[in-house]
């Protein structure tokens, strides 16, 4: 294999990480993948044996210096983070940590090496808009956290927009809106209730439990994004791009067609709405403008909302016919 440039992933066993590290790997990079714990290295293996995993214990800018020494990257992506927002709101320190620090200690590392020819993605959230005035959102909209997550992520994003400004570094983030895979952990709603109807299509499960099914979001799907991450490196200088599909739609809305491509048509018969699940200061709709990417990236989504779904169910049911093994999943049409 020719290799053309080595890239960094950190998180690299998360939906995001493993869909890049997939679609690097196919473009002749050398990819290394930083996870936290074995379980996770060995999620990355399985799923990609081409990506040098590697646990990342206890990190110092020193550590990270050597790392990046070791591996002479020219791209790191950041996408390293406790990305579930009600895992926030139970460690808000854990999240503090993991978004804000670890980020800061690679922009710290690359300054102190004065590299600013290595380029630097963050993963920044549509989170961090909040509940701030207006539904649609864009790169010059205000931010409103209101969750621990959504804080550190903003504080990040600040963080970065420091470092590109007055250190010059390339240093260059991607709001992204909610964007789906089968490779979603089950904890977050869309991959629950994807899971959740193929089971009971089965006649696995009785019952699925979800909070406000009436909340809309801009749903995307995942390999869609991730491409455009590598869209913003390729970029001469680094900026802030909004990534969304500039649509919104209800859980509600996804519940209904899940159920309805597993010919069930009446979904509340299977639905428990549990108020403990509902969010404090729920975001009640929020969508994506990416008229800046569309422009200066030439990216657009190729994949809409219902075929999102579709996916993702026919994988699940293939999971739960034992057709496929969990997280192998790899078809990023």
């Amino acid at each position: 294999m020719r290799i053309l440039k080595t890239a960094i992933i950190t998180g690299a066993a998360g939906q995001d990480g493993l869909i890049l590290g997939k679609i690097l790997c196919e473009n002749d990079y050398r990819v290394v993948g930083y996870v936290k714990n074995h379980r996770q290295l060995d999620r990355l293996k399985n799923f990609n044996c081409k990506v040098e995993g590697k646990i990342l214990e206890n990190p110092s800018v020193d550590l990270i210096r050597s790392e990046i020494f070791l591996t002479q990257p020219s791209e790191i992506y950041n996408l390293a983070a406790v990305s579930s927002v009600a895992e926030s709101w139970i460690n808000q320190d854990l999240c503090d940590n993991t978004n804000f620090n670890y980020a800061e200690l690679w922009l710290k590392a690359l300054h102190i090496e004065n590299l600013r020819s290595v380029k630097f993605y963050q993963a920044s959230s549509s989170e961090m808009y909040g509940n701030s005035i207006g539904v649609i959102k864009n790169e010059l909209s205000d931010f409103n956290p209101v969750s621990p997550y959504a804080k550190s992520k903003l504080k990040t994003h600040e963080l970065v927009q420091k470092y590109r400004e007055e250190y010059h570094l390339f240093a260059a983030t991607g709001i992204l809106f909610n964007h789906e895979s089968p490779l979603r952990d089950k904890r977050f709603v869309s991959r629950k209730i994807t899971s959740s109807v193929a089971q009971i299509a089965l006649g696995n499960l009785k019952k699925i439990e979800l909070g406000n099914i009436a909340i809309l979001r801009d749903w995307g799907w995942a390999p869609d994004y991730v491409r455009a991450m590598r869209l913003i490196l390729k970029e001469t200088e680094a900026s802030d791009f909004v990534i969304a599909s500039g649509t919104s739609y209800s859980v509600e809305n996804f519940l209904t067609f899940a159920f309805e491509l597993a010919n069930i048509r009446n979904w509340q018969d299977y639905v428990l709405i549990n108020k403990t699940l509902f969010r404090p200061n729920e975001i009640l709709e929020i969508v994506g403008d990416s008229h800046k990417a569309q422009l200066k990236l030439g990216w657009k989504p190729r994949t809409n909302f219902y075929t999102m779904i579709e996916r993702m169910l026919k994988y699940d049911f293939d999971v739960a016919k034992h057709k496929i093994a969990p997280d192998l999943w790899c078809d990023f049409q």
